[in-house]
């Protein structure tokens, strides 16, 4: 018996699994651990597929910040792109650094998968109080239109942590924690 599938119940099986796999990953982020807020915006492609918004610096003055750079990590590209470095060794070395030396950082980090593109920008440096954090702010393309052109707020985090591998000497990772001790990121 052979099953005849069409382009267009091709795409409805896809939309189907993106939104299972969106109720999936909500019911293991519940709302009351990961705070996140979504505002829709105008978003503008940069070189080598970096994303950005008119104001996702919210008015900092970028001269007071160290730049990390930017890290194209995308799993798929277009074979003809121009790709850029993506080292995810120096990503955690540069927010390292700068959080233990109490030094401001801004550095951008793109990703994707099959329907998404988005470029995270972090900035480190301390609120008003002088308390240092990691602002993380993360600018999103989707295929689904209700998700794309968006800006993500990650909730504040006020903990960078440094895990040995117990396995490997010299190596190790960074964790990113929000204000209750809850792991948001992982850096290897």
């Amino acid at each position: 018996m052979k099953i005849k599938i069409t382009l267009k119940h091709f795409f409805l099986v896809i939309l189907f699994l993106t939104n299972l796999s969106i109720y999936t990953l909500a019911q293991k982020m519940p709302a009351d651990v990961v705070k996140t807020k979504s505002t829709k915006a105008e978003v503008i492609g940069l070189e080598k597929s970096e994303l950005t918004t008119k104001d996702i610096t919210q008015n900092r003055d970028l001269t007071k910040y160290e730049q990390g750079g930017y890290f194209d990590c995308r799993s798929w590209a277009p074979e003809e792109d121009d790709r850029g470095e993506c080292n995810e060794k120096k990503i955690r070395d540069f927010i390292w650094l700068h959080w233990t030396e109490k030094k401001r950082g801004y550095i951008r980090v793109t990703r994707n998968s099959v329907d998404a593109q988005s470029t995270s920008h972090i900035f480190i440096e301390p609120n008003n109080s002088g308390k240092w954090r990691a602002v993380w702010r993360i600018v999103r393309l989707h295929a689904i239109p209700e998700l794309s052109n968006q800006i993500t707020e990650v909730e504040t985090l006020f903990q960078v942590e440094r895990v040995e591998n117990k396995q490997k000497k010299d190596d190790w990772t960074i964790v990113l924690k929000n204000s209750k001790s809850v792991i948001i990121y992982k850096i290897p």
